[in-house]
């Protein structure tokens, strides 16, 4: 009889101490904080060094929150590695996030907490070269107790011939904190002309 090996395998993420008491789980519609291909986040992760990003307060997230649920991704890695997040402040942890080989495109879900300044950390676990960082939030931590950012959809998207007129219907939803008292206001985010909204400090309006 031959006795095989016993293999075991464990993933450990950055994951923060959270007491059920004090924190509750919001989502956020999923919104992308970071990506170092793009010029306001560049230039790429170097090998041996760390970055701190900015989470709280950022794509609809409390500027409380004690931790976030984020998606991370490395791509475009010139050598193998690995990504360390961990709070901004904080000591080097010695478990990663994700691991990848050069050239690799991989994705990882973690939970990690907030230090200071609302921010993270990211170490680049590379011998040498570069590496692309992205990191997408879908949620965060936060005592409910604070007081939360609204959250506000302006409606499905629509196409029209001008010059028709468009209607616009909005939901907005808040915890009531400070003063229980939403205001609304429609402005134009880009676009060749000027528009004019019919009622632009309520949900619902009509645009020209």
């Amino acid at each position: 009889m031959c006795r095989l090996p016993r293999l075991l395998a464990a993933v450990v993420l950055a994951a923060p101490r959270l007491d059920a008491a004090d924190s509750r789980f919001y989502t956020v519609t999923p919104c992308r904080i970071v990506d170092t291909r793009t010029s306001a986040n560049a230039p790429a992760l170097a090998a041996g060094a760390t970055r701190p990003f900015t989470v709280a307060g950022v794509c609809g997230t409390s500027p409380t929150a004690s931790a976030v649920s984020v998606n991370v991704t490395v791509t475009g890695g010139t050598s193998g590695g690995h990504l360390r997040l961990f709070p901004k402040g904080q000591a080097l942890p010695t478990t990663s996030v994700i691991n990848y080989v050069a050239g690799q495109t991989r994705a990882n879900n973690s939970i990690i907490a907030v230090g200071e300044d609302g921010a993270l950390s990211v170490y680049s676990g590379q011998a040498s070269g570069t590496v692309h960082f992205i990191l997408d939030i879908n949620g965060y931590f936060d005592d409910p107790a604070n007081n939360q950012p609204p959250v506000v959809t302006a409606g499905p998207s629509q196409t029209v011939t001008l010059p028709a007129t468009v209607s616009l219907a909005a939901t907005a939803k808040d915890d009531g904190k400070p003063s229980g008292v939403l205001t609304y206001s429609w402005s134009l985010a880009s676009g060749p002309a000027a528009v004019a909204f019919s009622a632009p400090s309520a949900l619902s309006t009509t645009v020209t």
